[in-house]
């Protein structure tokens, strides 16, 4: 998997329906580094477009998102003894897989975090990033609906995942979130403690134990194939794979749960491709209207278009002129075949 870290991280995410209070609350979040119990009390208490509510219901609120792991309280002296909470990765995920948002403060106050660096820092330089100030615009509010697609992609794969997970029971006898974390990416060809293996081992036993609870099911009783064949998708490779010892089968449901995320990957390199076609024909468009003759001119054009300066900087952006030249030796090789078969 290419973003092995992001898909470890979302292996033990499970999504959950929020209130629309509860929603409204993490978006605060969401927008800022940390917040306070109290600080969000005054946000709603003087924001004449939000309905007052009383303190007391504020911090039952985060309560529940504290214990849903969606905020996590922040060490720390602060001012005046205050005690502020900050957006989890699973809070992150949450909040960006209900709906797209205009403003660009949560991509800011977060990019270190795993989903910013897999979705957008691994093709955008970082001050690509800097320069989005809204995403309302054509090509920031495009990159807001990736974000979007991704997250509810995500939301939708784990959902199905803890689901499957649920139906059996096999929650009540797998190993802690962080072995399992680090049994995918183990599984995924990175290296693992021998402390992780021998939990697995461990649940080994639990699962055999807990089989004989269980009627048959195909879902259940998954093929070897079934695991072996994303990792190896050509023939050849697939039956040298076979015959290795070290080419073993994880235990239900570690072999369901990866293959269901390379599927997540594999999709995620498909929205992103779409989203740089779009913006490689968005320059030129524009380029062409302008009647830009080098690339100084584009720039110059560029640097007044919209209400922040990510189309000028995505013109510069290396990371993402590469990501752009192997789409395009990508699509010259099949062009190629293409026409060569269709004049055959």
């Amino acid at each position: 998997m290419r973003r092995y870290e992001y898909m470890s991280t979302v292996s033990t995410f499970r999504p959950i329906d929020l209130g629309w209070v509860e929603s409204s609350i993490l978006y605060q979040f969401a927008k800022s580094k940390h917040l306070s119990a109290y600080s969000i009390f005054k946000y709603y208490k003087e924001n004449r477009w939000e309905k007052p509510m009383a303190y007391k219901n504020i911090h039952k609120r985060i309560k529940r998102l504290e214990e849903l792991r969606l905020i996590q309280h922040v060490e720390g002296n602060f001012e005046r003894g205050a005690k502020p909470y900050e957006i989890t990765t699973f809070g992150l995920l949450a909040f960006m897989s209900l709906s797209t948002s205009d403003g660009a403060e949560f991509i800011h106050h977060h990019k270190d975090n795993v989903i910013f660096k897999s979705l957008l820092l691994e093709y955008f330089e970082e001050k690509t990033i800097d320069s989005i100030r809204t995403l309302k615009d054509t090509n920031t509010g495009e990159m807001g609906e990736y974000m979007y697609e991704c997250c509810s992609a995500t939301r939708k794969t784990c959902s199905e995942i803890w689901n499957e997970i649920t139906k059996y029971g096999l929650d009540k006898i797998l190993p802690s979130d962080k072995i399992i974390q680090d049994y995918i990416l183990y599984l995924d060809g990175r290296y693992a403690e021998e402390s992780v293996l021998k939990e697995i081992e461990q649940y080994k036993k639990r699962l055999d134990d807990y089989k004989l609870k269980l009627q048959e099911d195909s879902k259940f009783d998954l093929e070897y194939e079934y695991y072996l064949e994303n990792k190896f998708p050509y023939t050849n490779d697939l039956n040298e794979a076979k015959k290795d010892p070290k080419n073993f089968e994880p235990p239900f449901p570690f072999n369901y749960m990866y293959v269901e995320l390379a599927y997540l990957d594999s999709s995620f390199e498909e929205k992103m491709k779409s989203f740089a076609f779009y913006l490689v024909t968005l320059i030129g468009g524009f380029a062409e209207y302008r009647e830009a003759k080098n690339k100084e001119e584009l720039n110059e054009a560029l640097e007044g278009f919209g209400r922040d300066m990510s189309m000028h900087k995505m013109l510069n952006d290396k990371k993402l002129l590469a990501l752009i030249t192997d789409l395009k030796n990508e699509f010259d090789l099949g062009y190629r075949q293409f026409m060569h078969y269709h004049k055959i």
